[in-house]
Parts: C-alpha cells; structure tokens; sequence
C-alpha cells in the first residue's frame, strides 16, 4: 500500500491507510476512533484517513469512495501512515495513537519545513 495507488492524492495528503477484510473489523474501529478526534490538527498536517478492504477504499471520515486501486489483499487489520511523497512512513498490525502519528508526521522534513514557514 502507498500513494502511487492513489496518485491524485500524492504530493496533496498525507494518509493513514487502514486495512481490514471488512468495514465492520474491531480493530479498525478501534483506529478510526483514535484518529479521527482532532479535525484542526488532521488539517494543519494534510492528513487524509482512508479505510480499504480487498475490494474498495473510502474516506473513513465521510464513507465517500476513494477512486484507487485498493490493496491487492487484506490479511487482517494493519494501518500505515503514507507521506505526502507516497511512501510508507510506519505500519502497525494493533491501533495506533493520534498523538502517534503527529510525532512522526511532525518529524519528517517536508513537514518541518511546512511548520518553519508557517511561522
């Protein structure tokens, strides 16, 4: 999974990627409940959170579908955060912390470089 399978979403978002065999999973409950708390925070970061099975994708915020090419099979939960290049920045097969993803998000380059310009 990376963002070469969603290329309109390349270079615009950041994503968290979760994974399950179905929409309905616990664990993925779980981790869009996690995730999804801090709009303000989500947005300042670019950060986009898509919920795939084997056969199609979909905001998990919103329940639209994603126009991509969804994994090419599901074996049970995992999430991983994508950077805004398309590569895979972290992967955990148990849920993850917002406050998790913000650490790492907050330490790669091109966001440091989007926190200094802000300021």
């Amino acid at each position: 999974m990376n963002a070469q399978q969603f290329p309109e979403l390349q270079w615009e978002h950041r994503i968290i990627c979760i994974t399950s065999e179905t929409f309905e999973d616990a664990k993925a409950t779980t981790q869009i409940d996690l995730v999804t708390k801090d709009e303000a925070g989500r947005k300042e970061r670019q950060l986009l959170v898509l919920h795939c099975t084997d056969s199609f994708c979909r905001n998990a915020l919103t329940k639209a579908s994603i126009t991509g090419a969804p994994p090419k099979e599901t074996n049970g939960f995992s999430v991983r955060l994508i950077g805004l290049d398309g590569g895979v920045k972290f992967s955990s097969e148990t849920p993850v912390s917002l406050e998790k993803f913000y650490e790492l998000i907050d330490q790669m380059p091109m966001r440091r470089a989007e926190m200094r310009t802000k300021n």
